[in-house]
This record gives C-alpha cells, sequence and structure tokens, in this order.
C-alpha cells in the first residue's frame, strides 16, 4: 500500500466513521474520533461608533487631498474618531453591552471572549480581559488575536473552532481598534 494511498483512504474514513484502525503488517493503529455535530453560527451581531464624525472635506483643509480624490480611490466619505480618554477595550465594551441588552444575554452565559485588535489598551492584561471585566462576563476565558488585517478572519476561525472542537458554547468574538 502506497502512503498516497493510505492517507486518501484515512481521510475518507475519517469522515464516516468514529473508529479507525490503520493495518500496516506489524503496525497496528487505531484511532478514535468523538463525533461532534455543533456547528458555529453568527446568531448576534452589535457595534458601536465614537460621537466625532470627520468627514472627507475636513480632513482636506489639513492634508493635501479631496473629498473626491478619497472617494474614488476608497470609497470612505467619513470616520469615527475616538476621544483621547477611550481606549479600545472602551469601545468593545460599549458594543459587547449594547449586544448583551438588545439580545436579554447574560454576561454568565458567554463562555470565550476573543478580541482582534492591533491597537491594544496595554501589552498585559490583554484587551479580551479588560472587555471580560468591563461586561461582567466573569465565568469566559479571554484571549487576543494580533494579526493586522487578518485579525478578523483569525478571530473568527478561532471561535469556529472552539465551538466545534466542543471547547466552549458560546464565543463573543470582538473586533476593535484606535488607531
Amino acid at each position: 500500500m502506497h502512503f498516497q494511498n493510505l492517507m486518501l483512504d484515512f481521510l475518507l474514513i475519517l469522515k464516516t466513521r468514529r473508529v479507525l484502525l490503520i493495518d500496516l503488517g506489524n503496525l497496528k493503529i487505531r484511532l478514535y474520533f468523538r463525533v461532534n455535530n455543533q456547528q458555529a453560527t453568527i446568531k448576534y451581531i452589535s457595534s458601536f461608533l465614537p460621537e466625532r464624525i470627520l468627514s472627507n472635506h475636513e480632513l482636506a483643509e489639513t492634508v493635501a487631498t479631496s473629498d473626491d480624490w478619497i472617494q474614488q480611490r476608497t470609497g470612505i466619505k467619513e470616520r469615527r474618531i475616538a476621544e483621547n480618554t477611550q481606549a479600545s477595550s472602551d469601545l468593545g465594551i460599549a458594543a459587547c453591552k449594547k449586544l448583551l441588552i438588545e439580545n436579554n444575554l447574560a454576561p454568565s452565559g458567554i463562555d470565550l471572549i476573543i478580541v482582534a485588535t492591533m491597537s491594544p489598551d496595554f501589552i498585559a492584561p490583554s484587551t479580551a480581559s479588560i472587555i471580560q471585566h468591563g461586561i461582567g462576563a466573569l465565568n469566559a476565558a479571554s484571549l487576543d488575536v494580533g494579526a493586522a488585517c487578518a485579525g478578523y478572519i483569525y478571530g473568527l476561525s478561532t471561535a469556529k473552532a472552539y465551538i466545534e472542537a466542543n471547547l466552549a458554547k458560546r464565543v463573543l468574538f470582538v473586533a476593535t481598534e484606535k488607531m
């Protein structure tokens, strides 16, 4: 039996059975798999935007650009500016509290908080831990994902993996930046 065929057989069997027996003559391998029908889904979405708005026209007064130039290249018409006293965790906490209130959810039901950010409040404690404390999710584990633009995808993938591996039932994923 060629190794490539063994791997193909292994992958096909892995999807259909709980126990896999691989017989390589002198070596017999028995693998047991736990079947988990838990599929991760996005159930609730919320957001928070700081109050202060900076339009392209205002930006054009301080930088050599125009509203048309910005819109043609980026599609951006305005951006929100956080106050100097607001940190990434403050923006995340506001969005999380809004989500919990709007959907009548208890913070105690959250198993894990994942925060994607490249602008954490501190190196330690993590922004996720600060958000965990800020919303009162005392039972939740927490971790930050710092992967720049890919952080959103990595964070969602991590949340999905925790749920589908049956390590968490409810994961709160937060993407927050203050630049």
